[in-house]
């Protein structure tokens, strides 16, 4: 069977997918800007026999086209839309004519698909149309998360095929040094309306010169938004920022860590999408580089705590909160190795060969 795979934003969303479907026995088409077929082989997807990287257009509008024209010129038998960030009316137009060809789309933030905020403006309606058209046009969709699947079963009464693919999987790595200071890593977009940073910069100041733990935040900004205190803190608090953060870069410095901190908000808030949370209804990047390298988890109480992740997840009330946390795991080396070694084997389980039993029939009725 030949494969289509198409994103725009999401490397790790695509990586993943590759790596559940490259079973030898199909032929995989990856449409994707060359930023992101860069961050692709960076990750180890490399192009090959079973492998193939096609560019899209530099307009979106023409992406859609794209998509179609591919599936039909390859005789595509399975086609994964992992983003659709713009253009839904020409998609939902372009997967019509694609029937009866099974087409998956991945969702984000349900909220926003399924219950899109209705704008006055001719744009505004297009957006919402579109959105409505391209849910009723796939034939089903994919998610990340368990918990995402249930709320669109309960609250939606959407009846299509809903498939669970994690945002990624396992790769052992060496486990942390117990005797070095703890390293925490923040990881993910630079973006003041998906991470609280106050709790990185009051845990930071509390840190800083009195105890033997270091703060990375790593990832892209290409928003332009940085806090002038990431210069605070030297020796304390380290940040890899800037419109594009290799992945070789992010991933050394997941590897390099111990401990994942996640200050995601309660509610994620955009300005004309309605309001999605974390662990409900929308994940987050964090949650899957925590499972890639075994890392445990560190999330503020407010936010609940996917399934996948609990075993390996310790919760916060508050900044204060959070410091003596970090305190009660340098001081008591038993507590912090037996958390290093349960978050190391529960992500172990998350491995391409067990997804790919679970999930692969129903996705390409192959095993």
């Amino acid at each position: 069977m030949t494969i289509v795979l198409y994103d725009t934003e999401h490397f790790e969303t695509v990586e993943t997918q590759v790596r559940l479907l490259n079973t030898g026995g199909h032929r995989i088409i990856v449409l994707a800007p060359e930023a992101v077929q860069v961050q692709l082989v960076a990750a180890g997807v490399i192009p090959g026999a079973h492998i193939h990287f096609r560019t899209l257009p530099a307009r979106t509008w023409e992406h859609p086209g794209a998509v179609y024209r591919t599936c039909r010129t390859e005789k595509a038998g399975l086609l994964i839309l992992a983003t659709v960030s713009y253009q839904h009316l020409l998609f939902a137009r372009a997967c019509r004519r694609l029937r009866p060809l099974k087409i998956l789309l991945g969702v984000h933030d349900l909220h926003d698909l399924f219950a899109p905020v209705r704008k006055a403006s001719l744009r505004g309606m297009v957006q919402y149309v579109g959105r409505k058209q391209l849910s009723s046009a796939v034939s089903g969709y994919v998610v990340l998360l368990d918990e995402l699947k249930t709320l669109l079963r309960k609250k939606f009464g959407v009846r299509k095929p809903v498939h669970v693919i994690p945002g990624s999987f396992y790769r052992p790595a060496p486990p942390a040094d117990l005797d070095a200071p703890l390293r925490i890593v923040v990881p993910g977009s630079i973006d003041p309306t998906r991470r609280n940073y106050n709790d990185v910069r009051q845990l930071a100041r509390a840190l800083h010169r009195e105890v033997p733990a270091t703060i990375t935040v790593v990832g892209g900004n290409p928003d332009g938004w940085r806090p002038s205190w990431f210069n605070d803190y030297e020796g304390t608090l380290q940040v890899h920022s800037g419109t594009f953060v290799e992945a070789e870069v992010y991933e050394r410095e997941l590897a390099r860590a111990e401990i994942v901190l996640a200050p995601l908000p309660e509610v994620f808030r955009r300005s004309g999408h309605p309001d999605e949370r974390y662990g409900e209804s929308k994940s987050s990047g964090s949650f899957f580089d925590a499972v890639r390298h075994g890392k445990p988890l560190l999330l503020p109480a407010g936010v609940p705590v996917p399934e996948l992740l609990a075993p390996m997840t310790l919760s916060y009330i508050d900044h204060e909160h959070l410091y003596y946390l970090v305190l009660a795991l340098l001081q008591n080396p038993a507590a912090r190795a037996r958390l290093r070694d349960v978050a190391a084997a529960h992500a172990a389980a998350q491995t391409p060969e067990g997804v790919r039993a679970r999930l692969l029939p129903a996705l390409t009725g192959s095993s």
